[in-house]
């Protein structure tokens, strides 16, 4: 791996870190919308829970390609690879404050 690979790797992953807590705000605003506050939430269809799996865990994949960075020089990339990582995982967290918990609503087992 170069640096204009690493560089690029930064790019996407950073993209997607990005795009995992936006997919996750688009399908759960409007579905959210007609849930009465305090009720435990189900997703069952398939958009739900690939918005509920990449919203909770897009920060894995920055963490990995991250660490996988920070062999190869320069280091800076993998820096900023794993940085988007604890970002994501931040906007995840309070994206779902702000559309579960606020509200009193939490995910039903």
């Amino acid at each position: 791996m170069d640096a204009s690979e690493s560089r690029l790797t930064t790019v996407v992953m950073g993209c997607f870190a990005a795009a995992s807590v936006a997919f996750f705000a688009a399908v759960y605003v409007p579905a959210l919308s007609s849930v009465a506050p305090g009720s435990g939430i189900r997703p069952w269809s398939v958009i739900p829970l690939l918005a509920v799996f990449f919203g909770m865990n897009g920060w894995i994949a920055c963490v990995v390609m991250g660490v996988r960075q920070l062999f190869v020089r320069p280091r800076r990339y993998g820096l900023f690879t794993v940085g988007f990582g604890v970002l994501q995982l931040a906007a995840y967290l309070l994206t779902e404050w702000l559309l579960l918990g606020s509200r009193g609503m939490y995910w039903a087992p």
